[in-house]
């Protein structure tokens, strides 16, 4: 009896071991075969990108041989069914004339980073120099960080810091909408066609700012006395800056203008004493022909123009 216990036991173990081993078969292959799909994935991403920013480089080349002088800015997403031919992901962004794709997918973005493709991160706001998401855009309007009405930017709470990238649903920064915020960069789409007085008024923390062409005009003191503005980009389409819209920035060291501009207002870079070069995309004489207030404190005519300024 006790040989026959001795036999079933080692008969269990044995079926025991080999079960174990088919389980741990089907497991391996089963991961195997998820990191063939994986690497698959990942090789046909790339592939798509690679062909995405080949026939976006192609419609550049073809934009600049019928214009040296053509501000890759005015690119939007509407010209997306001409540049690749109605058939590309809906995640594909352009960000100041430069192809983006929208994620936040560690894996797409090292593949991203490697072909030199812009990141663009979903709305939300984000911690500084890093692309780690704090809260995204719903959770920052269902908390009541930012208030919004009618598409309109009405207000965001001062005490906010970091990147914050504005939702394409937004139309119109109102009046003193980030006043006072602690906010280092903030990225403006180009659904905002209105950017209000005293928008940025005070936000201390704003490093740099690109304003889309989809604006029409730089409301009155729109980025007054935003102290760590070192640098501005003004895309083609903005034609006005109103006045005192970048007065008292004392870091601003350089801005870009586009010939679309015909006017800047009063002292809208009065007291900028840093204020070194500015990069016109228009001729001397088309400069001279638009209407500068100067004013009180204005360094714009002190800095030196760079005429024919083609934006890279």
């Amino acid at each position: 009896m006790k040989t026959n216990k001795k036999a079933i036991s080692l008969i269990v173990l044995v079926i025991t071991i080999i079960v174990l081993a088919i389980l741990a078969a089907t497991v391996i292959i089963n991961l195997s075969n998820t990191n063939i799909i994986e690497q698959a994935s990942k090789t046909a991403f790339k592939s798509d990108m690679a062909n995405y920013k080949e026939a976006y480089n192609l419609y550049l080349a073809g934009k600049y041989a019928d214009n040296p002088y053509f501000d890759k800015a005015q690119i939007t997403e509407a010209d997306f069914d001409t540049i690749f031919a109605g058939n590309y992901s809906e995640n594909l962004k352009v960000m100041n004339g430069e192809l983006a794709y929208e994620t936040l997918d560690s894996e797409e973005i090292a593949i991203l980073d490697e072909l030199k493709i812009q990141v663009s991160l979903p709305a939300g706001l984000y911690e500084t120099g890093t692309r780690r998401q704090v809260k995204s855009w719903d959770e920052l309007v269902a908390d009541g960080t930012i208030t919004i009405s009618n598409g309109e930017l009405t207000k965001c709470l001062s005490s906010i810091s970091g990147y914050l990238v504005i939702d394409n649903t937004i139309n119109s920064i109102g009046q003193y909408g980030f006043g006072s915020t602690k906010l280092a960069n903030v990225v403006i789409p180009n659904s905002v066609s209105s950017i209000g007085k005293y928008a940025f008024v005070g936000s201390s923390g704003l490093q740099n700012i690109s304003i889309p062409g989809s604006v029409a005009s730089i409301g009155y003191g729109a980025f007054t006395g935003c102290t760590s503005l070192v640098s501005v980009v003004i895309s083609e389409g903005v034609a006005s800056i109103e006045g005192n819209a970048f007065s008292s920035c004392a870091k601003l060291t350089n801005v870009v203008i586009p010939n679309s501009v015909t006017s800047i207002g009063l002292s809208a870079f009065g007291y900028c004493t840093a204020l070194a070069d500015v990069y016109y995309t228009g001729t001397e004489e088309e400069w001279e022909e638009i209407s500068i207030v100067g004013g009180p404190g204005d360094t714009l005519t002190n800095a030196t123009i760079h005429f024919n300024y083609i934006p890279n």
